[in-house]
């Protein structure tokens, strides 16, 4: 974070014996600020070479790109006026919410040929948010079929037949939509009131229709999914912390990643989940950027800094290139990118590196000394030196910590603006 040391540690996970000693795969990579436009950017989206985010413009938001291959970065033109926030992305197809004194709507702008913005099936009046894409298939709030503001519908929009078909019929809170990279399937998360009886919800396509049913119930808050359309991963608060579930589809045993603190906000990509991590017992509790392996049950710390890193995004291309974008919370929000390749799969070669799996005994083994990340000021490399570590602390397994706190989308053009900034820490203090 502008050049300050960040630092990553690996915790292997996998039943309940303590293994031989080992090294687990190090990241090398290259991290990048990606705007240095005054004022706050914040809430990024990645998908393969192409970063969208939200920016601020004047007292107002805008979109702005980057294309980290090529460094070609520009912003989406805000004609008529208005603000443009809660953007998405799908390849070189861009996503976002077009707010004026008329409604909100949900565009899409073609990054490939530089636009033009079009408006997704218009409707006057709209009252659309939050939109996902994934292939030909755009989800989206939609507020236009019940009346007051607490019971949003999930439409779903077909971008080659063009038609619309509604996902939810009810009086309930149906959130956050999702779409898997293939457009066929969309997870969102439906509430009893604006922030209870939470659970997982996932569609999928099949035959020319939809089919919807719930993957979580009564269990816990459950928030916040995404899905790679053969997972779906979520959030939720239960007895004991909010940690990290995923489920495979259509619907496999739920699992859960067990380790102390609150996990927020996951995001997943070719076997990689990266989410938002806040250790209570810090000495200056933040919120950090983690990642998870599915395939190798790695727990890597990306970041690890005094200011909380959050609203974090993955990509994973085919060619085992991996980008991971977040907001930090500095003296202006920033958005950074750090892309790598995970490398050699599987066991390493012992050599002093204590490699840990799952929980012995109802207890959480921590290690100390992992190795560290450092970034040159100058060429913003990003370099992993190993370290021998040693067991620092035992806690139990999936402590207790408070229910994070999501922000909640308004309905007013500044304090939407207001929610672009991510606060000092999604998590509540104690």
């Amino acid at each position: 974070m502008k050049g300050a040391a960040v630092t990553a540690m690996v915790v292997l996970w996998a039943g309940s014996a303590l293994a031989a000693p080992g090294v687990g795969p190090s990241l090398s990579g290259t991290v990048s600020m990606l705007d240095t436009h005054p004022g706050d950017q914040t809430d990024p989206h990645v998908s393969g070479d192409w970063v969208a985010y939200t920016g601020e413009l004047n007292g107002g938001s805008g979109i702005r790109f980057r294309n980290l291959a090529t460094d070609v970065a520009g912003a989406v033109p805000l004609d008529g006026g208005g603000m443009d926030f809660l953007s998405d992305l799908s390849g070189s197809t861009l996503l976002y919410t077009h707010l004026t004194q008329a409604g909100s709507a949900v565009f899409a702008f073609n990054l490939s040929t530089d636009g033009p913005a079009v408006e997704l099936s218009p409707r006057p009046g709209s009252n659309r948010r939050s939109a996902a894409v994934g292939g030909r298939t755009v989800a989206w709030q939609d507020y236009g079929f019940n009346a007051g503001l607490l019971a949003p519908e999930i439409v779903v929009f077909d971008s080659f037949s063009r038609r619309t078909t509604r996902l939810t019929s009810n009086a309930k809170l149906d959130k956050n939509p999702a779409v898997s990279p293939d457009g066929d399937t969309v997870v969102w998360t439906q509430c009893q009131t604006r922030s209870e009886g939470c659970a997982v919800w996932r569609a999928l396509y099949a035959d020319g229709s939809w089919s919807s049913a719930a993957l979580t119930g009564s269990e816990g808050e459950a928030s916040m999914p995404d899905t790679d359309g053969r997972q779906v991963v979520y959030a939720s608060s239960r007895p004991g912390g909010r940690d990290l579930y995923w489920q495979t589809l259509p619907s496999g045993p739920e699992q859960r990643l067990a380790i102390a603190g609150d996990d927020s906000n996951p995001a997943i990509s070719g076997n990689l989940i990266a989410f938002e991590h806040r250790d209570p017992t810090s000495p200056t509790p933040n919120g950090d950027v983690w990642l998870y392996d599915l395939d190798t049950e790695a727990v890597y710390a990306l970041t690890d800094s005094p200011v909380d890193e959050t609203l974090n995004d993955i990509s994973v291309s085919t060619d085992g290139l991996v980008r991971v974008v977040w907001t930090a919370g500095e003296e202006d929000y920033n958005v950074y990118a750090f892309s790598f390749r995970m490398g050699t799969r599987g066991p390493a070669s012992l050599d002093g590196t204590l490699r840990l799996k799952g929980c012995m005994s109802g207890s959480r083994r921590v290690l100390r000394g992992s190795p560290t990340v450092r970034v040159d000021p100058r060429t913003r490399r990003l370099s992993v030196s190993p370290e021998p570590p040693s067991l620092a602390r035992v806690q139990a397994c999936g402590e207790a910590g408070g229910p994070p706190s999501f922000l909640t989308l308004l309905l007013v053009g500044r304090f939407f603006l207001s929610l672009l900034r991510p606060p000092k820490s999604r998590f509540p203090r104690a």
